[in-house]
């Protein structure tokens, strides 16, 4: 539980559909269910977007800023950012890109405000991110990295004292949500039922997919892939289905605001992202009871270890991701199940959660010893 009470003010560009935007959640819900409403008191700056009723549901205050996604718009940015904290007048704000880091510091080198800084390295559409982060990380009073990548990288780089790794969690799923055919072995005359569930951008890695499913049915494979989730690139990727003659076998389903409803027939979830930090699609499906076929990137290999609760391919080799695939399929490799205690080290209340607030925690008692 939180020591002191807390005014917390996240900083996020968009209020869309990613992980970030879930973790921003998690943290929130956490610290209002296990504090006392006079306790704990949470807003969000931010630009509106597809999950904003969500966080309006959970009981946090939004202050919307227009432009925010649009970076070169820097004086509407910190003019709308310094009103939204000179108004709620917090004592942490928690920025969740490095975009939002800057600005913020900035602010707080200018007088606007004299919170505690806290920044969660998510990752984001550039590769070199890390790289970026080592320069800009001495802004935050704490760095919050996700991946033990990130951390072993950046502890040779930044003062350690400021940094801490919190691997990102899942909530609990409901029994509607939960693959409950737990049979080893698929039947070989059904179809191969995949899905893919995230966002449409460059850095899934939705087009080495494409191109694994393009193998499979070469080999005479009945395969099908759901892909669930919306980004720039679904057109380009609904074309190149349409260019290699796969349309009866890959079918775009949009956004969902619960995809594991939508996906909770299909036994295997495939992640073949090119970068990323955290990985929590794959920790999700997991949980429900889901075989994660993962490409062996940094934020995916620190979670998934092959053959014990999923299984990896090298990066971008989609010839490999195939060869996994029908190894499933004829039953070469069995489709993995875990037990309910093997679980629990995913679940958010469990580690993740506690972190944070500990952290938290720390930064009011900083402050009072400051003042």
């Amino acid at each position: 539980m939180l020591k002191k009470n807390l005014k917390l003010l996240h900083i996020f560009p968009e209020l869309g559909i990613g992980g970030t935007e879930k973790v921003i959640l998690q943290i929130s819900k956490f610290l209002i269910d296990n504090n006392d409403n006079n306790k704990v008191n949470i807003a969000i700056c931010s630009s509106d977007g597809i999950s904003r009723e969500q966080f309006m549901e959970a009981g946090l205050k939004i202050y919307q800023i227009p432009k925010f996604k649009k970076k070169y718009s820097l004086l509407s940015n910190l003019f709308n950012l310094s009103k939204s904290i000179q108004d709620f007048n917090p004592d942490v704000i928690h920025t969740h890109s490095l975009y939002s880091l800057v600005l913020i510091y900035f602010l707080k080198k200018i007088k606007i405000h004299n919170a505690s800084i806290i920044h969660t390295g998510h990752g984001g559409p550039r590769k070199n991110y890390d790289k970026v982060a080592a320069y800009i990380s001495a802004l935050a009073d704490k760095y919050i990295t996700i991946s033990e990548h990130s951390y072993m990288y950046l502890k040779t780089k930044v003062n350690h004292q400021k940094l801490c790794l919190i691997k990102n969690g899942v909530d609990y799923p409901s029994k509607e949500e939960i693959y409950i055919n737990t049979n080893k072995s698929l039947n070989k005359n059904d179809v191969l039922n995949l899905a893919y569930v995230g966002r449409l951008t460059i850095e899934k890695g939705l087009l080495v997919l494409i191109d694994a499913i393009e193998e499979l049915v070469k080999e005479g494979i009945k395969v099908s892939l759901k892909v669930i989730g919306d980004g720039e690139l679904k057109k380009s990727l609904e074309n190149e289905v349409m260019k290699k003659g796969l349309q009866d076998n890959i079918f775009f389903l949009g956004y969902k605001s619960n995809p594991w409803i939508e996906v909770k027939e299909i036994p295997i979830i495939v992640m073949p992202s090119l970068w990323e930090k955290g990985g929590l699609v794959a920790l999700e499906a997991i949980v429900r009871n889901h075989t994660v076929v993962v490409s062996n990137i940094d934020g995916l290999k620190d979670a998934i270890r092959d053959g014990q609760n999923g299984y990896t391919f090298n990066v971008g080799d989609y010839k490999q991701l195939a060869k996994i695939l029908l190894d499933i399929y004829n039953g070469q490799k069995p489709l993995i199940f875990l037990d309910e205690e093997s679980k629990k080290k995913y679940y958010f209340n469990f580690s993740t959660g506690p972190k944070y607030e500990s952290i938290y925690n720390k930064l009011l008692k900083d402050r009072d010893c400051i003042r």
